[in-house]
């Protein structure tokens, strides 16, 4: 999956790609009941690869279980980031800001 297929037009799609995500607690939620059974998590994929598509027209619950992977890694590695940022103790102005617009999604 090419990372610079995304352009401006898509970025609509990707934040509603991951609302659509957040509204799937089965996919991302460990303390939900729901988590532990795979056919649970595998409809909440199907549901979610509708809303995939639109970013990446063609694309598999492979391609779908890929990019969750790789927003999730990027945005935790931009909290850690912040969180540093704020132990370091410096002053509040010079918090890390991600630039990321997905991390304030």
């Amino acid at each position: 999956m090419d990372e610079d297929y995304l352009d401006h037009s898509g970025e609509k799609s990707m934040r509603d790609f991951i609302t659509a995500y957040e509204t799937l607690p089965v996919l991302w939620n460990t303390n939900l009941t729901s988590y532990k059974y795979k056919n649970k998590r595998k409809e909440a994929m199907e549901k979610l690869l509708k809303y995939f598509e639109k970013v990446q027209p063609g694309a598999t619950v492979k391609d779908l279980s890929k990019k969750m992977n790789s927003i999730r890694v990027n945005f935790r590695k931009e909290m850690k980031k912040v969180i540093a940022s704020k132990k370091s103790g410096s002053d509040p102005d010079s918090v890390y800001v991600p630039s990321s617009w997905m991390y304030c999604s």
